[in-house]
């Protein structure tokens, strides 16, 4: 595992969101080494976590993002 939970449930503060957004990002390429990240972003609204990825498969024509919400209530 990545350790992802233990950060995901954690008071929010800018230190814990860089801290999870360097795991989420060593995560991807670690167990996906096929996809290039283009663009990470962990942020936070209220009791709320909010994580983006937009990505590329390598060496196919495969460009795609998600979004991902955690509300921590």
């Amino acid at each position: 595992g990545t350790g992802i939970r233990n950060q995901i449930f954690e008071q929010i503060t800018s230190n814990n969101l860089e801290v999870l957004e360097k795991i989420i990002y060593d995560g991807i390429l670690n167990y996906f080494p096929t996809v290039q990240i283009k663009e990470l972003q962990v942020s936070s609204n209220n009791n709320t976590v909010n994580i983006f990825v937009s990505y590329e498969i390598i060496n196919t024509n495969i460009v795609d993002d998600f979004e991902i919400n955690f509300n921590n209530e």
